[in-house]
């Protein structure tokens, strides 16, 4: 026994998704989106990715790096630790242990180096010592030997970019600000 089901005249919507037709193009319609939406998650996932890599090498991740020559500190060199902090500071050391170029402790009558992994070269780590204004003793800290010499990373002087070494600097603010004020000021910059 078949049931017959009677739909107001009104009810187009109703009508629509009880035509054959209708449902056919219903069903098309929920499957094109349905692709459509897998395979824009699709790419967006890949994508998404990509550029997290790109964004965790930073900016200059394809850089060629000029250093300085390392600075020496030799045993009866008249120097202060206030000056071999400040060169480390300028090479990239930190206070924290989790800085990656390496980090130094200054103790009151010596300074504590330790070269991290992202450093110039694998030196070991090592105590400079100060007796008055002069070096009195270097330590390794690998084998507790007492050292003549010891290499300070080498301060980064620039870094190119590309085939054609091209120079890229991250530009501040600032600069940014004022050549906008600049641009928009000058009366020949529009003409």
């Amino acid at each position: 026994m078949a049931v017959r089901i009677q739909v107001p005249k009104k009810a187009a919507l109703v009508r629509f998704v009880l035509n054959p037709w209708g449902r056919a193009f219903l069903i098309a319609f929920i499957v094109i989106n349905t692709a459509a939406l897998l395979t824009f998650t699709y790419y967006y996932i890949q994508y998404a990715r990509l550029i997290e890599q790109k964004l965790a090498a930073g900016p200059f991740a394809n850089t060629s790096m000029l250093f300085a020559a390392p600075q020496v500190v030799m045993t009866g060199d008249e120097t202060s630790a206030a000056e071999i902090v400040a060169q480390l500071r300028r090479s990239g050391y930190g206070e924290t242990r989790g800085n990656r170029m390496g980090w130094y402790n200054l103790r009151p009558d010596a300074v504590e180096i330790y070269p991290g992994p992202d450093s110039y070269f694998d030196q070991e780590e090592g105590v400079v010592k100060f007796r008055g204004k002069k070096v009195s003793q270097i330590i390794s800290l690998r084998d507790n030997a007492e050292r003549t010499q010891y290499l300070l990373e080498p301060e980064l002087i620039s870094n190119l970019f590309d085939r054609n070494r091209e120079k890229r600097r991250t530009s501040g603010s600032s600069n940014t600000r004022d050549l906008i004020q600049f641009a928009s000021s000058s009366r020949r910059w529009w003409t």
